[in-house]
């Protein structure tokens, strides 16, 4: 469980914690993972398909304990 944003951001480091951030903002919109993977690789070009898969597979480990986290 993270304590604060900051917390977060250590474990993970900033590139890939506010990607994460960024994924659960677009989950918390009613967005799904194909959605998702439309906007951030096809669309914005933000990363590659198996970059996306990667980061994918981490929020799908971490996103219980996303939720705590204000912001």
């Amino acid at each position: 469980m993270y304590k604060n944003l900051s917390h977060f951001y250590r474990t993970h480091n900033f590139r890939i914690g506010s990607k994460l951030m960024y994924i659960n903002q677009l989950v918390n919109n009613g967005k799904d993972k194909d959605e998702i993977f439309k906007e951030c690789v096809e669309e914005n070009n933000l990363m590659k398909k198996k970059s996306f898969e990667s980061l994918w597979k981490r929020y799908s480990q971490v996103s219980d304990d996303l939720k705590t986290i204000s912001v």
